[in-house]
């Protein structure tokens, strides 16, 4: 998370206490409690298969 803050929604999400200081969320249990900006990383390019 770039800005904002959130709570979770269960006590301990399963992040570790470096991750919540590096600012690590997890969406799928965390409330937003102002504005927030995430950050995704860059997934992997697509694996492509060719049928020849």
């Amino acid at each position: 998370m770039l800005q904002g803050r959130v709570h979770h929604r269960i006590e301990w999400p399963g992040l570790s206490a470096d991750e919540k200081a590096e600012g690590w969320v997890l969406p799928c249990v965390a409330v937003a409690d102002s504005d927030v900006v995430l950050w995704q990383p860059l997934s992997s390019p697509p694996c492509t298969t060719s049928s020849a």
